[in-house]
């Protein structure tokens, strides 16, 4: 699996105005191995750093040291949200095709406790998660679609993820002839439980 510094390119930092002290890359490993230990704000990443200093030279350049809370503030309000997308979606695809013994994704729908908004008459979150077996990891989540339920969440997930040479389980819900035709044209296989309650949409 690739180091965890390549996956941030310099050419995606987006401190451009003028010449930036700190290397983009230490900042992002930095921000991202203080949130895995819980830490939420910049000056928690700049305690992290401090705390860390001599683990992290041994594969972070760090040429003006340890960078600073307000040097992870700046980056952060500059940055955008959906720019971390793509190296999460590589990161994970990287993650699963390395320590993933068995290549199947479990997709299973629940309902977020204590997530209705009785204020607002809004009923509890519905959520839809792609877990990869061997990896245990959580490669994906969505919102159960409006109209569709979990039927067109799992359809968004699968679309959304690299299924090639993949098995996905679900339950008898998704037994459904648009469902499996998308796994296959995805390149994946399913394996589902059959029942007999589902008329014609069923494969």
């Amino acid at each position: 699996m690739p180091t965890l510094s390549s996956y941030f390119n310099e050419e995606d930092d987006p401190r451009k105005s003028n010449a930036p002290r700190h290397k983009f890359c230490d900042l992002m490993t930095i921000s991202l191995l203080c949130a895995l230990c819980g830490g939420e704000t910049a000056v928690d990443m700049e305690h992290f750093g401090q705390m860390k200093e001599e683990f992290l030279r041994e594969f972070l350049e760090l040429p003006h040291g340890i960078p600073c809370h307000d040097a992870y503030s700046r980056l952060f309000r500059l940055m955008k949200p959906t720019s971390l997308q793509a190296f999460f979606d590589k990161f994970r695809s990287d993650f699963a095709a390395a320590y993933g013994e068995h290549p199947a994704i479990a997709i299973d729908g629940k309902e977020m406790r204590r997530s209705f908004d009785k204020a607002a008459a809004r009923s509890n979150l519905n959520v839809v998660t792609a877990f990869a077996h061997g990896a245990r990891l959580s490669l994906g989540m969505t919102q159960s679609a409006k109209g569709g339920g979990e039927i067109l969440a799992l359809r968004d997930l699968i679309e959304m993820l690299d299924i090639r040479g993949i098995t996905i389980t679900a339950d008898a819900l998704h037994c459904q002839r648009e469902t499996c035709d998308l796994i296959v044209q995805e390149g994946g296989n399913y394996c589902m439980e059959l029942c007999g309650n589902l008329g014609d949409g069923v494969i």
